[in-house]
């Protein structure tokens, strides 16, 4: 038996609505309420433009402000490594991510770091009749009272096969001490002609035509010294900037005692610096204006801030104009810090350069002059 057919819907029979349901009934799915939140690209270019700010801000505070404040001459002194920890972190974000735009202005402010803030130098120059020009050789050495011994100092001096050789700190270690690294020196480069003043001493293989000294600040002394050279003669002024002050404390012991210390005095050392320019530029300005002027030696100041700022607006630095690098000088075993330095007036460097060696707590500079 076949099972009965099922019943055919006609094609236009009306379809069946269910009413509607009422809105307490109904299954409602409320989505939650989320805050604004920035995207991780945008947080990046947020602190991208933070820290591009930041190094601005240390730019102008170390040169405009400078020693002023106690801050600002922690800020100017200090060493400056670790600024570009910002940039360098945020660039490898922005290079992991792909964002290319961030990378390229990290990439920047890693740029505007180590040129003005760090104070990398590439020569970008040097004109054809300077290569060929003769030159003369000049050496500004702190040598640390020979506190590690002579042998050293005299090895690093004689490679280099200076004209002229400045000392810095070349009395004796003690008064009952041995002979000064001056007198052992002197002994040793025999025949070559030499002047002293305070603690600086000035030595030449060339014929000294004059020299005389003036007061720094305390015991130290400005020593200027004129040579006669198969090219013309040359002034010669050899310094050394002292960084105590009246009542200054003896340095404490433990760590956080000698940098707070060290907060303090900051600012009275810095403000030390500055009182000795005044003194600094009546010694330029005393000798002949047409005679080639070279500045040299230890002046306790890096290459920012408003000390250095007055030296570059009468004299030209050598580094600046020929060196390669950073130019660190102190501490020789690590060097952090640019504070030896070799200025000019009516002479050029042709070419700046420190070599290596631990004779001393400070690295030599060297630099070819032309004039």
């Amino acid at each position: 038996m076949s099972p009965a057919p099922l019943p055919s819907r006609k094609e236009n029979a009306p379809i069946e609505k269910k009413p509607p349901q009422p809105l307490a009934a109904r299954a409602v799915r409320v989505q939650p309420l989320r805050m604004p939140v920035l995207r991780r690209h945008s947080r990046l270019a947020l602190a991208t433009i933070v820290s591009l700010a930041l190094l601005a801000g240390v730019w102008i505070l170390q040169n405009f402000v400078g020693e002023r404040t106690g801050p600002t001459a922690l800020l100017t002194y200090f060493p400056t490594h670790a600024w570009a920890l910002f940039p360098l972190v945020l660039g490898l974000i922005a290079l992991r991510r792909r964002r290319a735009a961030l990378l390229c202005l990290n990439l920047l402010g890693l740029l505007f770091w180590a040129k003005w803030i760090f104070g990398f130098n590439v020569p970008l120059r040097v004109f054809a009749r300077e290569k060929t020009a003769p030159t003369i050789r000049i050496l500004t050495y702190n040598v640390q009272r020979a506190e590690r011994g002579t042998q050293g100092l005299i090895r690093t001096i004689k490679n280099q096969r200076p004209n002229i050789v400045c000392l810095q700190e070349s009395q004796r270690s003690s008064p009952n001490g041995s002979r000064s690294p001056g007198d052992v020196l002197q002994r040793e480069f025999r025949g070559w002609k030499s002047a002293r003043a305070g603690d600086v001493m000035t030595l030449s293989r060339f014929p000294l035509a004059s020299w005389r000294s003036y007061p720094l600040r305390g015991r130290r002394r400005i020593l200027e010294t004129t040579w006669s050279t198969p090219h013309g003669q040359i002034r010669v002024l050899n310094v050394h900037v002292a960084t105590s002050y009246p009542r200054q404390r003896r340095a404490r012991r433990g760590l956080w005692r000698r940098l707070s210390q060290v907060a303090r005095d900051s600012q009275p050392s810095a403000q030390a610096r500055l009182d000795q320019i005044a003194p600094l530029f009546r010694a330029v300005a005393a000798g002949n204006p047409q005679i080639p002027l070279v500045v040299a030696g230890d002046f306790n100041t890096p290459p920012r801030g408003l000390f250095y700022r007055a030296l570059t607006s009468k004299l030209e630095d050598s580094w600046a104009r020929n060196g390669c690098g950073t130019g660190h000088t102190f501490p020789s075993r690590l060097p952090m810090l640019r504070i030896d330095y070799i200025f000019e007036r009516g002479a050029k460097s042709k070419r700046a350069f420190v070599p290596d060696s631990h004779a001393s707590d400070h690295l030599p500079l060297v630099a070819d002059v032309i004039f």
